[in-house]
């Protein structure tokens, strides 16, 4: 007979016994003796579960953990039981259900951490699980994790639209905007969702509880974070905080007396959310003849909220170039068109956002750059249209530039300069779309500090892990290819930096691609593919000053390798480029001596020649060029040619009244042919008419030693008297010298 107490409680204590010792089987007997004696006691029940559990009998321990449950067992030791058989059987929505109701009885003891422990265990096994989605989402807005509530409330909304019900799924988006206005993702998905739903079909009301069955008992209802609460800190809200604190102090101003009341009430109304009351105060303001800047952005972002797209982007239009405005209205409209989906409209007004904020925070010399960066960054964009590109550049702006975004800016762009190259600036766009942006600047820099401590090995690994993480993240193989270098694996740098231009080139940065180039021209001057390739990007970006230096240099390097035929055209390539230069005759004449000077070294006289008579014509009366030509119509034998040159260019100094100039010029030319008479005797008048007899008697006495070496007694005897004339110190010696002469030629 049933009921026997006595041998109920031997059968479990022998049970406990066989268990204790895993004898499994001998266990499952007494268990079942003490069922037959109390069929519904949990301890028996649960016990004979866990011994069919241990001999892979998990159908019957399920069974039998159910049926304890279904007795009263509220132990959560069985609860977790039940969810292991039933996770071990594929029954994984059973299981979730089971973990859910393991948070529930956690909640009970007000265990709120291992309550969300059991709902994420839950979502793991049943990703579309609508309680524990909705109460993790309910739990971490309560705590304040307001970005994993969003997403919770994104993966759940991406359940219902997996489901085909846009409908609920639109209703819990709006439950996330409510916690973040701006967030990217979920305006996004409500984006798609509009597509699926009809068009005259409207979401329900966010304030209608859903209707699924699985989601009436839910907990955490707290009320939703009020607007004046949400972004602290980012620009929109910045703004509005100027807005609003403008606004006050004008509640004082005389001419707005009569309207002081509208405004204050205005102010409070929006303070407190109530935003189609606020919006209906402002434009009774605006009626009266208030028409301020404040006014108009409050009104863009109170019809933000009500989703009135179009007239919320009217009125952040009409403050756009206000400086107090500027920054907070370019990305609310950016917002605005985001929010509709309307991502190739959104983009420029975000970009011009993010260059605001760079430029600011950049240094002088480095603005024009950033300039044609986001330039070149924007008509990329422009040019590829690739909306899912331009959608997740979208949403890293907005996400970038949200609460605590001026310690981002200042850290990300210190950051960058401290990464960037010699030459090279790196806007802050580089790292804004970069997924896990932080962590990659952090190992950029711990291989820039790894670097300079030597630690070449080491940062080589960090820069190769870094690159695992986010292979198309470029400067991570720019810090690669820095690496290289310091390891003298020369050809491997190159080969890295020329990947890497080709790939900015690619993605039309052309400003970055540039950058490449010039960093790898410091390490590898002579390297003239790299070089004509950095010339080709300036002609393209009409950079043409900056290519005509590039210029001169790959001439010289050309000269230097001796490839006297490539230095030629390329000097002559760049000459043809020179109209286009900022001064056209500076850089023709810079190239032409360059010429002139290459056929001088190959003692091509008359091909230099041809050459400083076409920069004659461009400048008549450069020294250089006129010395050249004295020089080479001597090495020609056209002496008198040669002295017409070196007299016109001296004319025209002494016209100018430059006379230390056409001493210079006199003296270069005189160390250029020293033997020349006649070059001798203007340097000697030269220094007569400034006075200078000292320097004169010098030149006079080495022109009457040429002349008696030559054999010229007669010009020699003329000199002689001419220094005589001038009395100098040794005189004495002079006149002895010309008594000789005379003696001589009798």
């Amino acid at each position: 007979m049933a009921g026997n107490q006595r041998v109920f409680e031997r059968a479990i204590k022998r049970a406990a016994g066989h268990s204790s010792k895993r004898e499994w089987d001998k266990a499952i007997e007494q268990y079942k003796q003490a069922l037959a004696e109390f069929p519904k006691d949990i301890q028996a029940l649960s016990g004979l579960g866990l011994a069919y559990f241990n001999t892979q009998k998990l159908e019957k321990a399920l069974a039998f953990f159910q049926q304890a449950r279904q007795e009263g067992g509220a132990d959560p030791a069985i609860l977790e039981r039940m969810a292991d058989v039933q996770e071990r059987l594929g029954r994984l929505v059973e299981a979730a259900d089971t973990y859910v109701a393991m948070a529930d009885h956690a909640l009970q003891d007000r265990k709120i951490d291992h309550a969300i422990h059991f709902w994420k265990r839950a979502t793991q096994l049943a990703s579309g699980h609508a309680i524990a989605r909705m109460n993790l989402a309910k739990a971490y807005t309560s705590q304040g994790r307001i970005e994993r509530a969003i997403k919770e409330y994104l993966a759940l909304a991406q359940a219902f639209q997996r489901e085909k019900r846009p409908d609920q799924a639109m209703n819990i988006c709006q439950q996330a905007l409510m916690l973040d206005p701006r967030n990217a993702q979920v305006l996004d998905l409500m984006g798609t969702l509009r597509e699926l739903l009809e068009p005259e079909k409207k979401p329900e009301s966010v304030s209608k509880p859903l209707s699924e069955k699985d989601l009436e008992n839910l907990s955490f209802e707290d009320e939703p974070l009020p607007a004046s609460q949400r972004e602290k800190g980012s620009p929109v809200e910045m703004a509005l905080q100027q807005a609003l604190g403008t606004l006050a102090e004008s509640v004082f101003e005389e001419d707005l007396v009569q309207v002081a009341t509208i405004v204050g009430q205005a102010l409070d109304l929006q303070r407190q959310n109530l935003v189609d009351e606020a919006a209906a105060a402002y434009e009774q303001l605006l009626k009266t003849g208030i028409d301020r800047p404040e006014v108009h952005f409050n009104l863009g972002l109170l019809y933000q909220e009500k989703q009135l797209w179009d007239e919320s982007i009217r009125r952040f239009s009409m403050v756009r170039e206000h400086p107090d405005y500027k920054l907070g209205a370019l990305l609310a409209v950016g917002e605005c068109y985001r929010a509709q989906g309307k991502f190739n409209q959104a983009l420029p007004h975000l970009i011009e956002a993010l260059k605001l904020i760079d430029l600011k925070a950049a240094q002088p010399e480095q603005k024009d750059e950033l300039i044609q960066s986001y330039e070149s960054l924007a008509n990329s964009y422009v040019r590829e249209n690739k909306p899912e590109q331009i959608r997740r550049f979208i949403d890293s702006i907005i996400r970038f530039l949200s609460k605590d975004w001026e310690t981002k800016v200042k850290e990300a762009r210190q950051r960058l300069d401290g990464i960037a190259g010699e030459g090279m600036v790196m806007s802050l766009a580089e790292i804004v779309g970069v997924p896990g942006s932080e962590a990659i600047l952090k190992s950029m820099t711990l291989i820039q500090k790894l670097t300079e401590q030597g630690k070449i090995a080491t940062a080589f690994e960090e820069a190769y892990n870094a690159i695992r993480v986010s292979p198309f993240y470029l400067p991570l193989h720019l810090r690669l290819g820095d690496i290289f270098l310091e390891q003298g694996h020369f050809d491997k740098a190159t080969a890295k930096f020329l990947t890497v231009a080709r790939l900015y080139q690619v993605r039309n940065d052309i400003q970055a691609s540039i950058g490449v180039y010039r960093r790898l021209l410091r390490s590898s001057p002579m390297n003239v593919t790299v070089r004509s390739r950095l010339i080709g990007l300036l002609v393209e970006q009409n950079n043409i000053d900056s290519a005509l230096n590039e210029y001169l240099s790959l001439g010289e390097t050309y000269f230097q390798l001796a490839q006297i035929n490539k230095a030629l055209e390329t000097y002559n390539e760049a000459i043809r480029l020179s109209p286009r230069g900022s001064d056209e005759r500076t850089w023709a004449v810079k190239f032409l001596r360059r010429i002139g000077d290459v056929h001088l070294q190959r003692v091509d006289w008359r091909q230099a020649l041809d050459i400083y008579q076409r920069i004659k014509k461009i400048d008549p009366f450069d020294e250089r060029t006129g010395l050249n030509m004295f020089d080479l119509y001597y090495k020609l034998g056209r002496p008198r040619k040669a002295i017409e040159e070196l007299d016109t260019l001296v004319g025209h100094f002494y016209k100018k009244q430059k006379f230390q100039k056409a001493i210079a010029t006199l003296q270069e030319a005189v160390q250029m042919q020293p033997e020349e008479e006649a070059v001798r005797f203007r340097l000697s008048q030269a220094y007569l008419s400034l006075g200078k007899k000292e320097e004169a008697v010098m030149e006079l006495d080495a022109l009457g030693e040429l002349q008696l070496q030559a054999g010229h007694n007669d010009r020699a005897a003329k000199t002689i008297r001419s220094i005589i004339k001038l009395n100098p110190p040794n005189v004495d010696s002079y006149r002895q010298l010309l008594s000789r002469i005379s003696l001589s030629h009798k």
